[in-house]
Protein backbone atom coordinates (compact mmCIF):
# COMPACT_ATOMS: atom_id res chain seq x y z
CA UNK A 1 0.00 0.00 0.00
CA UNK A 2 1.46 3.28 -1.17
CA UNK A 3 1.62 6.40 1.31
CA UNK A 4 0.75 9.92 0.35
CA UNK A 5 3.42 12.41 2.30
CA UNK A 6 2.07 16.15 2.42
CA UNK A 7 4.64 18.35 0.79
CA UNK A 8 2.87 21.70 1.06
CA UNK A 9 5.40 23.09 2.93
CA UNK A 10 8.06 23.29 0.70
CA UNK A 11 6.20 26.44 -0.62
CA UNK A 12 6.53 28.46 2.58
CA UNK A 13 10.75 27.66 2.31
CA UNK A 14 10.62 29.04 -1.19
CA UNK A 15 8.46 32.06 -0.15
CA UNK A 16 11.13 32.81 2.42
CA UNK A 17 14.18 32.13 -0.27
CA UNK A 18 11.83 34.59 -2.34
CA UNK A 19 11.76 37.03 0.49
CA UNK A 20 15.63 37.32 1.36
CA UNK A 21 16.66 37.51 -2.32
CA UNK A 22 14.31 40.91 -2.47
CA UNK A 23 15.76 42.15 0.30
CA UNK A 24 19.39 41.78 -0.60
CA UNK A 25 19.01 43.02 -3.40
CA UNK A 26 16.38 45.99 -2.44
CA UNK A 27 19.03 46.70 0.36
CA UNK A 28 22.12 47.01 -2.31
CA UNK A 29 19.68 49.49 -4.58
CA UNK A 30 19.28 51.36 -1.68
CA UNK A 31 22.89 51.49 -0.73
CA UNK A 32 23.13 52.32 -4.54
CA UNK A 33 21.24 55.43 -4.52
CA UNK A 34 22.21 56.38 -1.07
CA UNK A 35 25.94 56.67 -2.48
CA UNK A 36 24.89 58.23 -5.74
CA UNK A 37 22.91 60.61 -3.46
CA UNK A 38 25.94 61.84 -1.22
CA UNK A 39 27.86 62.11 -3.87
CA UNK A 40 25.66 64.39 -5.90
CA UNK A 41 24.74 66.84 -2.88
CA UNK A 42 28.25 66.69 -2.22
CA UNK A 43 29.52 67.60 -6.36
CA UNK A 44 26.22 70.39 -5.81
CA UNK A 45 27.62 71.34 -2.92
CA UNK A 46 31.06 71.79 -4.37
CA UNK A 47 30.33 73.50 -7.32
CA UNK A 48 28.14 76.24 -5.15
CA UNK A 49 30.90 76.75 -2.84
CA UNK A 50 33.13 77.43 -6.07
CA UNK A 51 30.87 80.13 -7.47
CA UNK A 52 30.63 81.73 -3.56
CA UNK A 53 34.51 81.83 -3.21
CA UNK A 54 34.25 83.53 -6.90
CA UNK A 55 32.21 85.82 -5.40
CA UNK A 56 35.01 86.96 -3.16
CA UNK A 57 37.00 87.11 -6.23
CA UNK A 58 34.52 90.13 -7.40
CA UNK A 59 34.02 91.32 -4.26
CA UNK A 60 38.17 91.76 -4.06
CA UNK A 61 38.01 93.70 -7.40
CA UNK A 62 35.41 95.69 -6.31
CA UNK A 63 37.02 96.91 -3.30
CA UNK A 64 40.51 97.51 -5.17
CA UNK A 65 39.29 99.83 -8.10
CA UNK A 66 39.60 102.34 -5.47
CA UNK A 67 36.62 104.56 -3.41
CA UNK A 68 33.58 105.82 -5.05
CA UNK A 69 33.40 108.73 -7.06
CA UNK A 70 32.87 112.37 -5.92
CA UNK A 71 32.38 115.74 -7.78
CA UNK A 72 35.95 117.94 -7.23
CA UNK A 73 37.54 114.82 -5.71
CA UNK A 74 40.53 115.51 -7.64
CA UNK A 75 41.17 118.25 -6.00
CA UNK A 76 42.07 119.15 -2.13
CA UNK A 77 41.03 121.89 -0.23
CA UNK A 78 43.50 123.73 -1.63
CA UNK A 79 43.02 123.62 -5.25
CA UNK A 80 45.80 121.25 -5.16
CA UNK A 81 45.90 117.50 -6.92
CA UNK A 82 45.57 115.16 -4.62
CA UNK A 83 48.40 112.51 -4.67
CA UNK A 84 46.76 109.12 -6.17
CA UNK A 85 48.98 107.14 -4.45
CA UNK A 86 48.15 108.48 -1.03
CA UNK A 87 44.30 108.59 -2.15
CA UNK A 88 44.46 105.40 -3.43
CA UNK A 89 46.40 103.52 -0.59
CA UNK A 90 44.39 105.18 1.97
CA UNK A 91 41.37 103.45 0.68
CA UNK A 92 42.89 99.82 0.10
CA UNK A 93 45.53 99.96 3.14
CA UNK A 94 42.28 98.68 5.74
CA UNK A 95 41.70 95.89 3.60
CA UNK A 96 45.21 94.63 3.67
CA UNK A 97 45.64 91.19 5.34
CA UNK A 98 42.16 91.69 6.94
CA UNK A 99 40.00 89.25 7.14
CA UNK A 100 36.57 89.71 5.72
CA UNK A 101 34.06 87.42 6.74
CA UNK A 102 30.50 86.96 4.85
CA UNK A 103 27.33 84.79 5.92
CA UNK A 104 24.84 84.47 3.13
CA UNK A 105 21.31 83.12 3.60
CA UNK A 106 18.98 81.73 1.21
CA UNK A 107 16.29 84.37 1.90
CA UNK A 108 18.55 87.62 1.40
CA UNK A 109 21.87 85.93 -1.25
CA UNK A 110 19.88 82.72 -2.38
CA UNK A 111 21.78 80.65 -0.77
CA UNK A 112 23.09 79.68 2.75
CA UNK A 113 26.64 79.93 2.63
CA UNK A 114 29.82 81.25 4.25
CA UNK A 115 32.59 83.74 2.59
CA UNK A 116 36.21 84.48 3.22
CA UNK A 117 38.51 87.18 1.69
CA UNK A 118 42.16 88.46 2.55
CA UNK A 119 43.71 90.86 0.38
CA UNK A 120 47.79 90.69 0.59
CA UNK A 121 50.16 92.40 -0.71
CA UNK A 122 53.35 90.64 -3.17
CA UNK A 123 55.70 93.57 -2.33
CA UNK A 124 55.18 92.76 1.24
CA UNK A 125 57.22 89.34 1.17
CA UNK A 126 60.18 88.53 0.52
CA UNK A 127 61.02 87.53 -3.12
CA UNK A 128 63.16 84.42 -3.23
CA UNK A 129 64.57 85.02 -6.35
CA UNK A 130 66.36 87.87 -5.14
CA UNK A 131 68.00 85.99 -1.87
CA UNK A 132 70.18 84.32 -4.32
CA UNK A 133 72.58 84.11 -7.27
CA UNK A 134 71.19 81.03 -9.05
CA UNK A 135 73.92 81.57 -11.93
CA UNK A 136 76.86 82.34 -9.32
CA UNK A 137 75.65 79.68 -7.03
CA UNK A 138 75.81 82.05 -4.05
CA UNK A 139 73.67 84.59 -1.70
CA UNK A 140 73.37 87.81 -2.99
CA UNK A 141 75.40 90.05 -1.13
CA UNK A 142 74.14 93.73 0.12
CA UNK A 143 75.21 96.63 -1.42
CA UNK A 144 73.73 98.72 -4.85
CA UNK A 145 70.19 97.07 -5.80
CA UNK A 146 70.82 93.99 -4.74
CA UNK A 147 70.08 94.47 -0.95
CA UNK A 148 69.38 90.44 0.52
CA UNK A 149 71.97 89.09 1.81
CA UNK A 150 73.12 85.40 3.43
CA UNK A 151 72.95 86.59 6.68
CA UNK A 152 69.47 87.94 6.65
CA UNK A 153 68.56 84.74 5.08
CA UNK A 154 69.64 82.94 7.88
CA UNK A 155 68.83 85.00 10.66
CA UNK A 156 64.98 84.71 8.96
CA UNK A 157 65.14 80.67 8.97
CA UNK A 158 67.05 80.74 12.52
CA UNK A 159 64.13 82.33 13.55
CA UNK A 160 61.59 79.79 11.72
CA UNK A 161 63.40 77.23 13.56
CA UNK A 162 61.80 78.75 16.50
CA UNK A 163 58.77 78.47 15.95
CA UNK A 164 58.61 75.19 13.78
CA UNK A 165 61.44 73.61 15.84
CA UNK A 166 62.66 72.23 13.08
CA UNK A 167 66.54 72.77 11.32
CA UNK A 168 65.77 73.90 7.73
CA UNK A 169 68.24 76.46 7.14
CA UNK A 170 70.77 73.62 5.81
CA UNK A 171 67.79 72.29 3.72
CA UNK A 172 66.93 75.65 2.47
CA UNK A 173 70.65 76.78 1.40
CA UNK A 174 70.93 72.47 -0.40
CA UNK A 175 68.03 73.43 -2.12
CA UNK A 176 69.35 76.43 -3.66
CA UNK A 177 72.68 75.52 -4.18
CA UNK A 178 71.18 72.95 -6.58
CA UNK A 179 68.77 74.92 -8.37
CA UNK A 180 70.00 75.80 -11.79
CA UNK A 181 67.24 78.77 -12.34
CA UNK A 182 64.41 81.33 -10.23
CA UNK A 183 61.78 79.51 -9.14
CA UNK A 184 58.33 80.13 -10.81
CA UNK A 185 56.06 79.39 -7.85
CA UNK A 186 56.86 79.30 -3.97
CA UNK A 187 55.63 75.80 -3.54
CA UNK A 188 58.23 74.57 -5.92
CA UNK A 189 59.82 74.85 -1.73
CA UNK A 190 57.54 71.96 -0.98
CA UNK A 191 59.34 69.39 -3.45
CA UNK A 192 62.00 68.98 -1.20
CA UNK A 193 60.64 66.33 1.66
CA UNK A 194 61.80 67.83 4.97
CA UNK A 195 60.54 71.77 4.07
CA UNK A 196 57.23 69.48 3.20
CA UNK A 197 57.12 68.53 6.93
CA UNK A 198 57.83 71.78 8.21
CA UNK A 199 55.17 73.99 5.52
CA UNK A 200 52.80 70.74 4.25
CA UNK A 201 50.42 72.49 6.64
CA UNK A 202 51.46 75.89 6.90
CA UNK A 203 51.37 77.03 2.62
CA UNK A 204 48.39 79.40 2.84
CA UNK A 205 47.94 81.95 5.36
CA UNK A 206 45.19 81.22 7.29
CA UNK A 207 41.74 82.49 8.92
CA UNK A 208 41.52 80.38 11.87
CA UNK A 209 44.03 83.06 13.71
CA UNK A 210 41.94 86.22 12.97
CA UNK A 211 38.24 85.18 12.34
CA UNK A 212 37.79 82.08 15.18
CA UNK A 213 37.80 83.28 17.93
CA UNK A 214 38.22 80.46 19.65
CA UNK A 215 41.28 78.80 18.33
CA UNK A 216 44.67 79.43 21.06
CA UNK A 217 46.88 78.59 18.11
CA UNK A 218 47.81 82.07 17.13
CA UNK A 219 51.60 82.14 17.47
CA UNK A 220 52.37 78.73 16.36
CA UNK A 221 49.92 78.56 13.19
CA UNK A 222 50.78 82.73 12.05
CA UNK A 223 53.96 81.78 10.15
CA UNK A 224 52.89 80.22 6.40
CA UNK A 225 55.51 79.78 3.06
CA UNK A 226 53.57 81.86 0.66
CA UNK A 227 53.16 84.66 3.21
CA UNK A 228 56.39 84.86 3.97
CA UNK A 229 57.80 84.51 0.28
CA UNK A 230 56.89 85.62 -3.29
CA UNK A 231 58.08 85.60 -6.82
CA UNK A 232 56.14 88.64 -8.08
CA UNK A 233 59.29 90.84 -8.91
CA UNK A 234 59.02 94.49 -8.32
CA UNK A 235 61.39 97.43 -9.41
CA UNK A 236 62.69 98.22 -6.11
CA UNK A 237 63.73 94.80 -5.12
CA UNK A 238 62.71 95.74 -1.75
CA UNK A 239 60.37 94.85 0.77
CA UNK A 240 57.29 97.82 1.26
CA UNK A 241 57.27 98.29 4.78
CA UNK A 242 53.62 99.62 4.09
CA UNK A 243 51.97 96.85 3.11
CA UNK A 244 54.20 94.10 5.20
CA UNK A 245 52.63 90.43 5.51
CA UNK A 246 51.28 89.16 8.45
CA UNK A 247 53.94 86.32 8.71
CA UNK A 248 56.92 88.86 8.35
CA UNK A 249 55.10 91.02 10.97
CA UNK A 250 55.48 88.05 12.99
CA UNK A 251 58.73 87.56 12.08
CA UNK A 252 59.71 91.35 12.95
CA UNK A 253 57.88 91.74 16.13
CA UNK A 254 55.55 93.82 14.72
CA UNK A 255 51.78 93.97 15.64
CA UNK A 256 48.61 94.11 13.57
CA UNK A 257 45.42 95.51 14.89
CA UNK A 258 42.25 94.32 13.79
CA UNK A 259 39.26 96.18 13.73
CA UNK A 260 36.00 93.84 14.72
CA UNK A 261 34.55 95.04 11.40
CA UNK A 262 35.49 96.81 8.08
CA UNK A 263 34.60 100.48 9.47
CA UNK A 264 36.01 99.57 12.63
CA UNK A 265 39.15 98.40 10.18
CA UNK A 266 39.29 101.71 8.79
CA UNK A 267 39.22 103.65 11.95
CA UNK A 268 41.95 101.88 13.30
CA UNK A 269 43.97 102.75 10.33
CA UNK A 270 42.81 106.61 10.56
CA UNK A 271 46.31 107.63 12.66
CA UNK A 272 48.42 106.26 10.85
CA UNK A 273 47.73 106.85 7.02
CA UNK A 274 47.34 110.67 7.63
CA UNK A 275 51.24 109.88 8.22
CA UNK A 276 51.79 108.64 4.11
CA UNK A 277 54.31 109.23 2.18
CA UNK A 278 55.18 107.72 -1.03
CA UNK A 279 59.12 108.34 -0.47
CA UNK A 280 60.70 107.71 3.19
CA UNK A 281 64.02 107.79 4.56
CA UNK A 282 63.07 105.12 6.87
CA UNK A 283 65.97 105.24 9.74
CA UNK A 284 64.55 109.20 10.09
CA UNK A 285 60.64 108.42 9.71
CA UNK A 286 59.95 105.10 11.01
CA UNK A 287 58.90 106.99 14.75
CA UNK A 288 56.97 109.26 12.90
CA UNK A 289 54.83 107.17 10.83
CA UNK A 290 54.54 102.76 10.78
CA UNK A 291 55.77 103.19 14.83
CA UNK A 292 52.18 104.26 15.07
CA UNK A 293 51.15 101.10 13.14
CA UNK A 294 53.31 98.39 14.00
CA UNK A 295 53.36 100.18 17.75
CA UNK A 296 57.40 99.28 17.57
CA UNK A 297 59.83 102.25 17.73
CA UNK A 298 62.84 102.32 15.60
CA UNK A 299 65.48 101.78 18.27
CA UNK A 300 63.86 98.32 18.76
CA UNK A 301 64.00 96.87 15.81
CA UNK A 302 66.70 93.82 14.35
CA UNK A 303 69.85 95.50 12.99
CA UNK A 304 70.02 95.40 8.93
CA UNK A 305 65.90 96.01 9.44
CA UNK A 306 65.70 99.11 7.42
CA UNK A 307 68.26 97.80 4.58
CA UNK A 308 65.75 95.60 3.29
CA UNK A 309 62.90 97.92 3.63
CA UNK A 310 61.91 100.21 0.23
CA UNK A 311 62.04 104.13 0.29
CA UNK A 312 59.49 104.27 -2.80
CA UNK A 313 55.75 103.21 -2.33
CA UNK A 314 55.14 100.17 -5.15
CA UNK A 315 51.97 98.16 -4.75
CA UNK A 316 51.00 96.87 -8.18
CA UNK A 317 50.92 92.73 -7.41
CA UNK A 318 48.07 91.62 -5.13
CA UNK A 319 47.07 87.93 -3.78
CA UNK A 320 43.89 87.56 -3.12
CA UNK A 321 42.34 84.38 -0.61
CA UNK A 322 38.40 83.47 -0.87
CA UNK A 323 37.34 80.91 1.16
CA UNK A 324 33.72 79.72 0.21
CA UNK A 325 31.97 77.26 2.68
CA UNK A 326 28.48 75.57 1.40
CA UNK A 327 27.25 73.29 4.31
CA UNK A 328 30.45 71.14 5.25
CA UNK A 329 32.37 71.21 1.75
CA UNK A 330 34.75 74.04 1.60
CA UNK A 331 36.47 75.50 -1.53
CA UNK A 332 39.38 77.74 -1.15
CA UNK A 333 40.85 79.98 -4.34
CA UNK A 334 43.69 81.96 -4.89
CA UNK A 335 44.03 84.81 -7.40
CA UNK A 336 47.05 86.90 -8.11
CA UNK A 337 46.14 90.00 -9.52
CA UNK A 338 48.45 92.88 -11.22
CA UNK A 339 47.44 96.51 -11.72
CA UNK A 340 47.07 97.71 -15.65
CA UNK A 341 49.45 100.47 -15.95
CA UNK A 342 47.49 100.78 -19.46
CA UNK A 343 44.28 101.52 -18.35
CA UNK A 344 43.31 105.19 -18.81
CA UNK A 345 43.79 107.82 -16.24
CA UNK A 346 41.24 107.62 -13.17
CA UNK A 347 40.04 104.07 -14.10
CA UNK A 348 41.76 101.17 -12.25
CA UNK A 349 41.87 97.95 -13.68
CA UNK A 350 43.63 94.36 -13.18
CA UNK A 351 44.87 91.72 -14.92
CA UNK A 352 44.25 88.18 -13.31
CA UNK A 353 48.06 86.42 -13.72
CA UNK A 354 47.22 83.45 -12.09
CA UNK A 355 44.01 81.15 -10.35
CA UNK A 356 44.49 78.23 -8.48
CA UNK A 357 42.19 76.15 -7.02
CA UNK A 358 43.68 75.26 -3.22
Amino acid sequence: MIKRHNRDGYMILLAMMFIAAMVVLVTRLVQKCSIYTSYVETVCARERAQNVAMSGLNIALAQLGGPPKKENENKEEGGKDEDPNKKYFQWIAPLINYWQAYNFTEKNEGIDAKLKICICVESGKININDLYDFKEKKFVDEGGKAVYKKAFSKRLFEWLEKITEKNIWNLFEKILSKRKYPFNDVTELLDDSEIRKVFGDRIFIDSVNYLDKDKNEKETKSIFLTDIFTVWPTQDKRINPWVLSSSLCSFFGLEQDFGVDLKAQRENAADWLKKFSASSNWKKDWDNSLAIKYKKKAQVLPSGFFDILSDKFEIDIFSVLCYGKVGQVEQKLLVILQRDASTTQGKIEFKIKKLYWL
